[in-house]
């Protein structure tokens, strides 16, 4: 387990390669907070996610109008 203790910010974690990066961090210990405009896609990927025993939050935003402070503020 790679990444125990660890939080990492993971983009577009709706679908696609941002679901398939979040299970994978999570998998290798990591603390996931997801980032999507999609808001049922982050409620899927988090329930995929937390049922494999991984730990993960999101946040519903686009990362180009939020200052990256408030992805921190977790």
């Amino acid at each position: 387990m790679r990444f125990v203790g660890q939080s990492v910010v993971v983009t577009g974690a709706a679908s696609g390669l941002g679901r398939a990066v979040s299970q994978r961090l999570s998998s290798e210990g990591a603390r996931v907070f997801g980032v999507d405009l999609n808001e049922a896609g982050l409620a899927e990927t988090k329930e995929i996610v937390t049922a494999a025993g991984g730990t993960m939050s999101f946040g519903i935003a686009d990362i180009i109008k939020v200052p990256f402070g408030y992805l921190l503020d977790w």
